[in-house]
């Protein structure tokens, strides 16, 4: 690579030698595409956390925080979003099993009674932002984005789930205003 990114690589991945297990970096490069520069550089801050594919994915995804909101704003730069409550946000971390398994994609484990219900409560929050006419992007904290998308991702494929994390990188190029708060 030459360049910005060959300087990065060179400066912040390079010097890690085997800290990154192999595929690590491809994985995300896959995953993220177009913003290689700044994937290398998070995966060099990062690199001396935990080896966790899903961790590291989620810290890309804050690096990448701005071209992530701005594909959801509307022409006046706004974010139309619903709000995860801190209870419902609470439950999802408190089901999350207390052993992650290496390689796992994290999960929310609850029990069919809960899940129907927490399942219900967001596809009906669901419903009436879409009947506003607007996409559906829940915004939630850093620390459980990944949770709540894996539990989704099955009943609700393509929903949006944006982290606040992400929303702070971009910064003052985009408004924030919630068209609802998700309570379970």
């Amino acid at each position: 690579t030459g360049g910005k990114e060959g300087w990065i690589y060179g400066r912040y991945v390079q010097p890690l030698g085997s800290g990154l297990p192999a595929g690590y970096s491809n994985a995300l490069l896959k995953t993220f595409g177009s913003s290689k520069s700044q994937i290398l550089e998070t995966l060099g801050d990062y690199a001396s956390y935990p080896r966790n594919i899903w961790f590291l994915s989620e810290k890309v995804r804050e690096a990448l925080g701005s071209q992530i909101c701005r594909q959801y704003v509307d022409e006046n730069n706004v974010l139309h979003v619903l709000n995860m409550s801190q209870a419902l946000s609470q439950k999802f971390l408190d089901a999350k099993p207390a052993v992650d398994e290496p390689g796992r994609k994290p999960f929310a484990a609850f029990d069919p009674v809960d899940s129907r219900k927490y399942l219900e409560v967001i596809s009906s929050s669901i419903a009436q932002v879409s009947s506003m006419n607007y996409v559906p992007i829940i915004l939630c904290p850093n620390e459980v984005r990944l949770l709540v998308k894996s539990f989704t991702e099955m009943e609700l494929p393509g929903l949006v789930i944006i982290s606040i994390g992400e929303v702070l990188a971009a910064g003052g190029s985009v408004k924030v205003e919630s068209l609802g708060v998700i309570d379970g």
